[in-house]
């Protein structure tokens, strides 16, 4: 925001989990009175539940997608551990991106943040989203997909707590590692063996994969290839910049 000049109110509930000592310079943190997040917090009339409906419906997608390849072998759970971190934001930024500027004013306009009579077009086009609900995977009926979607509704997600309280809520005791050898009490640390590292992807694999995804889009008559196009350009560009130009020396060295 310095940078770019611009000075902005950014609206934070009144929890513990958000600190009021930042100090900032462009950013002027306002903070929301206690217990009111549900009547005038704007992320909470619509916007997440827009964001959460996209992101499972991606995550579904997902999860289906694979299940197909593997032929019914193995279970939807395992799918879902088989999950990393990484998918999960990528499919986080695919589904912020498809949260449309109208239904953020639409939803801080059901916030009540207005102070003149709106552009009555404007009006037209925020009530018109309405953050609109996404259309479920294929396979899954509406219904089932919104109770997937608010599953986790009443999960609490911020709360005053020690160290002390949180390992006594896991069954754990709190101590310290003075070892500095990366064991506790005796017991080795957690290396985490049981997940090999995944073979790195060459330009020749991530090459044959757009082939496959070409070979699909033709075999289902694919009208626009606009968009494989530019994810092969990318894929391309990727490889160009990792390519280590080689001398004449290289293809004589022993090996």
């Amino acid at each position: 925001m310095r940078a770019k000049k611009r000075q902005i109110v950014m609206l934070c509930d009144n929890c513990a989990a958000h600190s009021s000592d930042i100090k900032l310079t462009n950013v002027k943190l306002v903070f929301m009175p206690p217990n009111t997040t549900s009547l005038i917090q704007p992320m909470d009339q619509g916007i997440i539940a827009n964001f959460k409906q996209h992101y499972r419906s991606l995550v579904l997608r997902h999860l289906m997608g694979v299940m197909e390849l593997a032929e019914g072998a193995e279970r939807a759970a395992e799918f879902a551990r088989k999950l990393t971190l990484l998918d999960s934001l990528h499919m986080q930024k695919a589904a912020w991106s498809r949260v449309t500027a109208a239904t953020v004013v639409h939803c801080y306009r059901k916030a009540s943040f207005t102070t003149t009579a709106d552009d009555e077009t404007e009006s037209v086009e925020a009530s018109d989203d309405e953050t609109a609900a996404v259309e479920p995977p294929a396979g899954i009926t509406a219904e089932d997909f919104d109770r997937y979607v608010s599953v986790d509704s009443d999960v609490q997600t911020a709360a005053a707590i020690t160290d002390e309280e949180l390992c006594a809520g896991l069954g754990l005791q709190a101590h310290v590692n003075t070892a500095g050898d990366g064991e506790s009490d005796g017991e080795p640390a957690d290396t985490n063996d049981s997940q090999p590292d995944a073979a790195a992807v060459t330009l020749a694999v991530a090459l044959q994969s757009m082939n496959n995804v070409r070979a699909y889009l033709e075999a289902a008559g694919c009208s626009s290839y606009e968009l494989f196009y530019g994810l092969q350009d990318q894929v391309y560009a990727t490889g160009r910049q990792q390519v280590v130009q080689k001398t004449i020396k290289h293809f004589f060295q022993r090996q």
